[in-house]
C-alpha cells in the first residue's frame, strides 16, 4: 500500500490485515483494493456513465477471486478503473470491495452512474445512489 501511495498519491488502496492463530503466519490477507489516481480521474472526466463490475478466478499458483471494474470512454473503448483480489466471493468481500468502490465513485461526480453487476444479489446497503442498474452474467 504505502509504495502505491508513494508513487501515486490520492490513490485509493485498502488491505485490511487479519491476525490468525498461526504462530508462523501471525497475520493473513483476505483482501486488496486498488484503484490509482489517473484511473480515477480519467473516470470521472473522460467515461461515460457506465461501468462494469465482474469477478473471475484466480487458479493455478495464486488462489482468490479477481474482482474489476472497467468503464466505456468515448471511444466506447474499455477503460480499468479498480481492482481487487479477495480470498471468494462471499457477502463479506463483496461488501468490502462495493464500499470502497463507492467512496472512488463520489469523487467528483454527480451519482449518475449505471452499474452492470454480474451478481444476483446487490448489496444495496453499500451503493450509492444511482439512477440504473443492470445484471449480466458475463461482460
Amino acid at each position: 500500500c504505502e509504495v502505491v501511495r508513494a508513487s501515486n498519491p490520492n490513490s485509493a488502496v485498502e488491505i485490511p490485515w487479519y491476525p490468525e492463530n498461526h504462530p508462523e503466519r501471525p497475520l493473513f490477507l483476505s483482501c486488496i483494493f486498488i484503484s490509482l489516481k489517473p484511473c480515477t480521474d480519467g473516470l470521472i472526466t473522460i467515461c461515460r456513465g457506465l461501468i462494469g463490475v465482474d469477478s473471475t478466478f484466480l487458479k493455478v499458483d495464486f488462489v482468490g477471486v479477481l474482482l474489476s471494474v472497467v468503464a466505456l470512454d468515448g471511444n466506447n473503448e474499455m477503460f480499468p478503473t479498480a481492482w481487487g483480489i479477495v480470498s471468494g466471493e462471499d457477502e463479506e468481500t463483496w461488501k468490502f470491495f462495493l464500499y470502497h468502490l463507492k467512496n472512488v465513485l463520489q469523487q467528483g461526480r454527480d451519482n449518475n452512474w449505471c452499474i452492470i453487476l454480474d451478481r444476483h444479489k446487490a448489496y444495496n446497503d453499500f451503493w450509492i445512489e444511482v439512477g440504473r442498474r443492470y445484471r449480466m452474467k458475463h461482460l
